[in-house]
Parts: structure tokens; sequence; C-alpha cells
């Protein structure tokens, strides 16, 4: 509890004295990833995909619930430079 107070009495810091951050490029590939928390739990299977620079990439389960098919992961992208332009899932 100590520290977390001392930690709230810091003086913020912005980043002014830094360099400007610079646009990256190139992409980061996964291919037939499969991925679980625990032990026997998997919850990516054989899962392939591209993230590319300039996007934000999310992962999203369906919920069978709500109309989704069970264990379907879907990969959704998004221009960063165009927010009201989306890609196609792959």
């Amino acid at each position: 509890m100590d520290r977390a107070q001392r930690l709230l009495q810091e003086a913020p810091t912005t980043g002014a004295d830094l360099p400007p951050l610079r646009a990256a490029a190139g992409t980061v590939t996964f291919n037939d990833v499969t991925f679980g928390y625990t032990p026997g739990t998997t919850v990516l299977d054989g899962v392939s995909f591209q993230l590319r620079a300039g996007e934000s990439t999310a992962l999203v389960r369906h919920d069978v619930s709500r109309g989704g098919a069970p264990d379907n992961v879907g990969v959704g992208r998004e221009r960063t430079s165009s927010p009201e332009s989306t890609s196609s899932d792959d």
C-alpha cells in the first residue's frame, strides 16, 4: 500500500523530451499457431494470420450463444490511418 501511495504522488511524465515515433513497416506472420492458457485446454488451434504495419488486429472468439460457431476465432483488421475502412477476415 505504501508503494501505491508513493506512485500516486509522483508527477506524471509526458514523454515530451523523447523523439517522435516513426511509422513502422513490415509484417509479422503467425502460421498454424496452437495456444492454450492451461495444459489440455486449447484456445487457438491451427490459426494463421498476418499483422501488418498501420493496422490494428484483434482475435475475437465467436460466442455460440450469440450465433457464432463453436470454437470459431475470427481475425479482424482495421487500418489506423483510415478508421472507417476495414479489411475482410482471413
